[in-house]
């Protein structure tokens, strides 16, 4: 279903959504295509992608055919603004608009409901005298120490 040719797509981080990080993953797996995600740095040359992601005491650098899908984090780029004749020229081309394709939905919501009721918390006393209390409560009711 791929009608336009592309070296690279770029997505963001996260979704308004979820959250859950998906959509690049997703796209590329429905395109076929390789999926770098959490991307600091990116060097793309010939039919080639460096990127290079952070992790916890070091960096990963994955090499990816293109085209490929790549996900990023806020450090991959520092925005940059066109220019006044790069904007006339933008006006000037014409914009593609394509209709999106309808799906069915697939969740259905079949009851949405609020948590039961909480038990009333209770004082068992005030400064240092309560803590051999706390303690007992602990241990005897509770049962976590």
């Amino acid at each position: 279903m791929k009608t336009v040719e592309f070296d690279v797509l770029l997505f963001g981080k996260k979704g308004v959504d979820d959250d859950n990080q998906q959509v690049g993953p997703m796209v590329a797996e429905l395109l076929g295509i390789p999926c770098v995600t959490q991307v600091v740095k990116l060097d793309v040359s010939g039919a080639k992608a460096l990127a290079h992601r952070e992790v916890e005491g070091g960096a990963i650098v994955a090499e990816a055919t293109l085209p490929s899908a790549f996900t990023a984090e806020k450090d991959l780029t520092i925005p940059r603004y066109a220019s006044l004749r790069e904007l006339v020229a933008a006006r000037k081309k014409p914009i593609l608009v394509k209709e999106p394709l309808h799906f069915p939905g697939v969740l259905e919501i079949v009851s949405v409901q609020y948590p039961p009721p909480r038990l009333p918390g209770r004082v068992l006393g005030k400064g240092v005298e309560a803590v051999p209390i706390l303690v007992k409560v602990l241990h005897e009711e509770a049962k976590v120490i």
